[in-house]
């Protein structure tokens, strides 16, 4: 399915746009690597959604406000 490659493409996007906005990107980026491959390996239709969902209540704000 073009999913699995849909979501690839978008956490990429993703990853490049907070390596980009935030300076503290290495404290987590563990905490993205282990997200993106469980969203990769369990592709679903809200995947995506959850996930965003996840790493924005998750990361202090990074998502909605491009800093830490």
């Amino acid at each position: 399915m073009q999913s699995d490659d849909l979501l690839a493409s978008e956490f990429g996007q993703l990853i490049s746009h907070y390596r980009a906005c935030s300076k503290k990107f290495r404290v987590i980026r563990g905490r993205f690597d282990v997200t993106i491959a469980l969203a990769v390996n369990q592709v679903g239709d809200s995947t995506l959604d959850v996930i965003l969902n996840r790493i924005s209540s998750r990361s202090i704000g990074i998502y909605g406000n491009h800093e830490v």
